[in-house]
């Protein structure tokens, strides 16, 4: 089954999961008294990088369009992609800024208004997208966690030296030191050659 709002959206479910014909419905964008609760104490909880970035609902209907609410005889997959559309490892239109290697997908408690993480999720990189393996259908979302990675993390251009006569080399007062691959969270500080600090300023 494939959402027509968002073709990379799929459910993929195996024969004889339904006891007899059922019709599958994925809404995207989903808003909810609920989900804005929980949305909101996840971000209190694990700080704004975690507030989820995409929802989807889920729900199976049969011949009488009674909406089905038991588990499934047999496994589905629940396939969520995200855009990273310039390959940079951040997912894109998020603020603040998330890796792409931290996503994962998250199901919503209907009953306490909580987003919990699903351990059997799993990050496809390559394909920007993240796969579950389940047998109940709910409202399910996309969200990143806080990332402190600064491995590739870096500043230019070094030496910064705007007084040396090639700005593309050394730079110009006019652009200043830049940061780049910064970490969803933290704090820049600059020191002098000495070891003295002239500036901090949180990323």
């Amino acid at each position: 089954v494939i959402s027509p709002a968002e073709p990379g959206t799929k459910v993929e479910i195996p024969a004889n999961a339904f006891p007899s014909d059922y019709s599958i419905a994925i809404s995207t964008g989903v808003e909810s008294q609920g989900t804005k609760k929980a949305d909101e104490t996840m971000a209190a909880n694990l700080g704004p990088a975690s507030r989820p970035f995409k929802k989807v609902q889920i729900d199976a209907y049969g011949p009488t369009m009674e909406r089905w609410s038991s588990n499934l005889n047999a496994q589905a997959s629940i396939i969520l992609p995200f855009d990273d559309l310039n390959s940079d490892g951040m997912v894109d239109n998020t603020s603040p800024a998330i890796r792409s290697k931290t996503v994962w997908m998250w199901r919503l408690d209907e009953g306490a208004d909580l987003w919990v993480r699903q351990p059997r999720s799993s990050l496809e990189l390559a394909d920007k997208r993240v796969v579950l393996p389940t047998d109940h259908f709910s409202i399910y979302a996309l969200a990143g966690s806080a990332d402190t990675d600064v491995s590739l993390s870096y500043a230019f251009p070094v030496p910064f030296r705007p007084s040396g006569g090639d700005p593309a080399r050394y730079g110009a007062w006019a652009d200043g030191n830049r940061f780049t691959n910064l970490p969803s969270s933290g704090k820049i500080k600059i020191y002098t050659i000495s070891g003295e600090l002239v500036r901090g300023f949180p990323v």
